[in-house]
């Protein structure tokens, strides 16, 4: 994963004898621990066709990693943990061998059969990660959704191999329930501070003289905290030592993160709209170069992306252009203060060399631009159905006309039904 996606944790989820039956070798399905912020990359390498080579590479000579599913062979989607509770008191061994009977049961017959790779956790805990496989040779077109199209010899899909995640509603085995899994090794709670821990590590980061209340939504295992600090002039703020709280708890819990930025929320935020007269009618060009202006002109904070909503004419000769400046949560504030300053006109004129205007609140009665947005109406998914009506009526205006009322009155008076559309008709 390289320098930039620190590895706090591996885990071994899911063991089974590799293939041959030798006893040699073994299948072995892993989880990887990494801190919040690099759970994406990570997960794009790991998940990537190329990982078994790298991870082979890296181990060296003692050790031989390839991947489960074999040259020329698909597998369907990406492996699932599978639960199965109570455990039929026979064993792991035999409850694996009956989850694989089951799926299979639930997935197409392929001839040659498709694989089912069922890897018992090593833990006894009554979960499993499944894999299903493709065989080798049989050509396939693999769908975004994790499926696995079947093809014939002209490239026409002959079946179609749903995700396992999709299947398992319908698996079931005598005298146990079986659901999908998380994935989450078991006794992985506890690998973050608790409210005591972060409360300790502020004052220490505030030192004497300074107090703070630390008030979490969950006292050993917090995920969201208010924090308020109490001191004399010059006491540092809560984003001030936010830094030194993760160095100082570090050691204790490898791969947590703090910070003030909610890490299921957008990391920018959009500022404005502002709107600009400028001078003329501007180009591609034109815009471009306002654009990459108002990003040199900003120095209060960081601009990630300047947007031309779009334009319109001005007075005089003049266009105004609306803008939305995107910038990192932090700086949304200092950018707003800098465009609404009323030196931020006269700023990005000498950046562009020609005569710009800012549109504000106090020119004449305007007030502050606003952003509305509109949407069309949309589509539904097909919906395929048998009517006692020949084709020729069924794709008619008038049929069109009936199936629309009925489903309006379908789907009630809180959804109406702009227009309905025959795409696809056959005799039945």
């Amino acid at each position: 994963l390289g320098d930039d996606t620190p590895v706090v944790d591996v885990e071994s989820i899911g063991v089974a004898p590799g293939p041959g039956g030798d006893g040699n070798s073994s299948q072995i399905a892993i989880v990887v621990q990494v801190p919040h912020s690099d759970v994406e990359d990570a997960d794009e390498v790991l998940q990537g066709d190329d990982f078994p080579n790298q991870l082979d590479d890296a181990l060296g000579d003692a050790y031989n990693v390839s991947a489960v599913a074999g040259d020329g062979a698909t597998p369907v989607g990406h492996p699932t943990v599978v639960v199965v509770a109570p455990g039929d008191g026979e064993g792991g061994e035999s409850a694996a061998d009956q989850l694989r009977d089951a799926i299979l049961d639930g997935l197409p017959v392929l001839d040659p059969a498709l694989d089912v790779s069922v890897l018992p956790s090593p833990d006894g805990d009554g979960s499993f990660v499944v894999q299903v496989i493709v065989p080798e040779g049989t050509p396939v077109r693999e769908e975004p959704n994790g499926a696995v199209v079947v093809l014939d010899d002209d490239g026409n899909a002959v079946v179609v191999i749903p995700p396992l995640s999709e299947v398992l509603d319908g698996v079931s085995i005598e005298g146990n329930v079986v659901s999908a899994g998380d994935g989450t090794p078991p006794g992985a709670a506890g690998g973050q501070p608790s409210v005591d821990d972060v409360r300790e590590a502020i004052q220490n980061e505030l030192g004497e003289g300074a107090s703070v209340v630390v008030i979490g939504d969950d006292e050993d295992n917090p995920s969201e905290l208010v924090v308020v600090i109490s001191g004399p002039e010059g006491t540092p703020s809560v984003g001030d030592v936010l830094a030194g709280v993760q160095d100082g708890l570090a050691d204790s819990y490898p791969g947590f993160e703090v910070s003030n930025q909610d890490p299921n929320d957008p990391a920018t935020t959009s500022v404005g709209p502002i709107v600009i007269s400028i001078e003329g009618e501007p180009g591609e060009d034109d815009l471009a170069a306002l654009e990459a202006a108002i990003a040199a002109v900003i120095d209060d904070g960081e601009v990630v992306g300047v947007s031309i909503v779009g334009t319109a004419p001005g007075e005089d000769g003049t266009t105004r252009v609306a803008i939305v400046i995107e910038t990192p949560n932090g700086d949304a504030a200092a950018v707003s203060d800098e465009v609404a300053d009323p030196s931020f006109p006269s700023e990005l004129d000498d950046a562009l060399g020609r005569n710009v205007n800012v549109v504000a609140a106090g020119d004449g009665d305007a007030q502050d631009p606003a952003e509305v947005f509109i949407t069309p109406p949309g589509w539904s998914a097909p919906v395929v159905v048998v009517v006692d009506v020949p084709p020729e009526r069924a794709a008619g205006e008038d049929f069109e006309q009936a199936l629309q009322g009925a489903i309006d009155e379908v789907l009630g008076d809180d959804t109406p039904v702009v227009d309905v559309e025959s795409i696809g008709v056959a005799p039945g």
